[in-house]
């Protein structure tokens, strides 16, 4: 293997040894989303001495570069031309923890929550607990989570200017659509870490099976939202989805 390396790919990588293996992805797209986080980034990566370059392995170089062009779009869709950064805390751990993601639906979640975590200052670091929450979800939940904030109605409280989710009644057979996974045994086991993680309340199967009660929570609304790209409150979020409906 020679000693010279592709300044544009291992940058990214900051692998050597395994310059050889990413060949297949291109300069051109490589440097695309360097220099996106890159711009982020500046200047406090500088300070902090964070090296983007070792953020991801050559392995896991299209799904973040997926993340990043999804996420670049729902950024531009909130704030157009506007100059905004993230955190580079906030950058790492999204492209650390979402670039092991293969999943479309969950890098679109990442997307957004990458969106989201850019600011005037770059200074915000809140989305570092729905990132958390995030990296503990499978697929499978990231569907059920999807389907259940947009089909749920919601409450809201005026003085507090807060949302609450109304309990939903699902059919048996939508959510083993949405799931998409026949055997209920998987599904109950998806459900009930989603309660774990504070995601749903309820989320058991009626004695008939032929149904289940599930709301999710206020939590569970607040990620939603950020996973959308938006720094919205659920409150406004929400009510603001609701009228355009109308």
């Amino acid at each position: 293997m020679s000693d010279s390396v592709n300044p544009g790919i291992s940058d990214l990588m900051g692998i050597q040894p395994y310059s050889d293996a990413v060949k297949i992805v291109t300069q051109a797209a490589v440097d695309k989303v360097h220099a996106f986080l890159e711009r982020l980034c500046y200047p406090a990566s500088k300070e902090l001495g964070l090296d983007l370059k070792d953020l991801v392995k050559e392995w896991r170089i299209s799904f973040a570069r997926s993340i990043v062009e999804k996420g670049k779009k729902k950024l531009e869709a909130r704030v157009g031309d506007a100059e905004v950064h993230a955190h580079p805390r906030m950058i790492s751990d999204i492209i650390e923890k979402g670039s092991r993601v293969d999943d479309p639906g969950l890098q679109e979640m990442w997307a957004g929550l990458l969106a989201s975590s850019c600011t005037e200052d770059g200074k915000d670091q809140s989305n570092l607990v729905y990132a958390n929450i995030l990296g503990q979800m499978t697929a499978t939940q990231s569907r059920i989570l999807d389907y259940l904030c947009r089909e749920v109605q919601i409450g809201y409280h005026l003085p507090s200017k807060s949302v609450e989710a109304k309990l939903l009644i699902v059919p048996t057979t939508k959510i083993v659509e949405v799931a998409q996974i026949a055997d209920l045994i998987k599904i109950y086991v998806e459900l009930y870490h989603m309660d774990t993680l504070g995601l749903i309340t309820g989320g058991f199967f009626a004695a008939s099976r032929h149904q289940i009660e599930v709301r999710p929570t206020s939590f569970a609304m607040s990620l939603f939202v950020r996973c959308q790209g938006s720094r919205q409150t659920p409150y406004d979020f929400f009510a603001g989805r609701s009228q355009g409906e109308r």
